[in-house]
């Protein structure tokens, strides 16, 4: 998991979301400066490392396993549904049956309660934890259907496989 919190996957997560927060300026208390924008990727990157910390914990301590594994199902829609329901059903590793996905929704919820601490007074609501660990959530929905349909698109587009 160490890897997780310094790998390749800050550039794709946390930069991002850091850089569209400077441009909608959220928090707007922060403002547009450097320091703000030091702020959001600061705010993104513990956000980050309390969502990653949380998931594997939970998942671990409920043997949940969170590997992607794709659709053995043939069509856009069905592939679409498997998919999306991976993200809140999947393996067990103490068993042969399937388990609700604790982890990713712990992680979700609770990386955006724990983070409102540091967030201006006016964000630490139960709406806004709610509101923003569900945009977590689509997150990891669409984490998933990248996961599914990409190397279908990269063998189509790219001719790679």
């Amino acid at each position: 998991m160490l890897q997780e919190l310094v790998g390749p996957k800050i550039g794709y997560e946390v930069l991002p979301l850091a850089v569209a927060n400077e441009i909608t300026n959220f928090p707007k208390e922060w403002h547009r400066t450097w320091e703000g924008y030091g702020k959001r990727a600061a705010s993104q990157y513990g956000q980050f490392v309390l969502l990653e910390t949380l998931e594997y914990s939970v998942a671990e301590i409920h043997h949940e396993d969170l590997r992607y594994v794709p659709s053995a199902r043939s069509g856009v829609w069905r592939r679409a549904v498997d998919s999306i329901g991976h993200t809140f059903v999947v393996p067990s590793t103490n068993s042969d049956s399937r388990t609700l996905a604790l982890g990713p929704i712990v992680g979700s919820y609770a990386s955006w309660a724990i983070a409102t601490t540091w967030y201006p007074e006016r964000l630490h609501t139960p709406g806004n934890v709610f509101l923003y660990g569900s945009v977590n959530m689509a997150g990891v929905i669409g984490s998933n259907l990248v996961r599914e349909f990409w190397p279908d698109l990269r063998r189509k587009y790219f001719h790679r496989k």
